[in-house]
């Protein structure tokens, strides 16, 4: 690994542990054990840093919701995909915890977030009637506004681990497998019984080792 890779490495650690407010370039530096000046070589500043995480999040998650729109899928490929996405969040998840934070700290990612949300609206659309269209959510879903069930999907996305890093006691991964099913979960009223038997297929398989 590079200096640069490894220096984003051991910044996501840190801010992860402790919160991007009380590290600093030299916590970062120090760590790894090299000089602040090497570490102003490769990024100008702590706010660098946060943006590329923002960066590589955003890249993560976007190569994964083009593969579902590219792809043939259907209700399991959604469920794996959220799956994913929670364990994306989880590993940068200093950005979701300090996010309201951040995103005064940074016009640059409060702009491309606010485009992201759009985005995001419309692949969110796209996987309403497709899963429609495949008998697997029912109809009546659509008598509630769209942009309301879009805007509570965001919503639980983007602050759960803030609930989680609150309330939920125990391990990662079984937070993460909690909040997965809750985000889920949040579907199934609208499941037609085909899709509610897909369901009970996929939800105990997400988590398998």
């Amino acid at each position: 690994m590079k200096t640069k890779e490894k220096i984003l490495a051991k910044a996501l650690e840190l801010f992860n542990q402790h919160g991007s407010e009380k590290v600093s370039t030299r916590h970062v530096a120090d760590a790894l054990g090299i000089s602040v000046g090497n570490l102003y070589y490769h990024y100008k500043d702590k706010q660098a840093l946060i943006e590329q995480l923002y960066e590589q999040l955003v890249t993560t998650l976007n190569g994964e919701f083009d593969t579902f729109e590219a792809a043939d899928t259907g209700l399991t490929s959604l469920m794996h995909s959220v799956r994913f996405t929670f364990d994306t969040l989880h590993k940068y998840r200093f950005l979701m915890l300090d996010f309201v934070q951040i995103m005064r700290g940074s016009s640059g990612i409060k702009a491309h977030y606010q485009q992201l949300v759009q985005l995001r609206k419309e692949q969110f659309r796209f996987a309403v009637k497709l899963l429609i269209g495949q008998k697997m959510l029912s109809e009546s879903i659509q008598e509630v506004p769209f942009d309301y069930l879009q805007m509570q999907f965001t919503i639980m996305g983007d602050f759960w681990i803030s609930e989680a890093e609150i309330l939920y006691q125990g391990a990662a991964a079984d937070k993460i497998k909690y909040f997965t099913e809750a985000m889920l979960y949040w579907f199934y009223p609208y499941l037609t019984t085909a899709g509610k038997k897909v369901f009970h297929e996929v939800l105990p398989t997400l988590f398998e080792k």
